[in-house]
């Protein structure tokens, strides 16, 4: 069981986690993960559909939805979206 805040209720309820005193703050919170999630898809997507154009000159639907073969190329994606946390949710991370 979680530790109980200064009302003395607990954190969170079943199925649903609690992280700040003000529930509307975790609401809000939710909101922002989801959106960055979809902006990062949309971001990726984008950058595969260029990638085809310019490799191809056409669009291969089944490989968009693979990642990367080269490391180098999958590298440098996950330093991009780490960057784009860290540029979102800067100010709540510990400097």
């Amino acid at each position: 069981m979680a530790s109980p805040n200064r009302t003395g209720q607990p954190l969170y309820s079943a199925g649903q986690m609690t992280y700040f005193q003000d529930p509307a703050v975790d609401r809000v919170m939710q909101v922002t993960l989801a959106l960055m999630a979809e902006v990062w898809v949309l971001r990726d997507r984008v950058r595969a559909l260029e990638e085809q154009l310019e490799a191809n000159g056409s669009v291969n639907r089944s490989a968009l939805d693979q990642p990367p073969s080269d490391p180098d190329i999958r590298a440098a994606r996950a330093r991009e979206r780490d960057e784009f946390v860290a540029s979102v949710l800067g100010t709540l991370l510990p400097s």
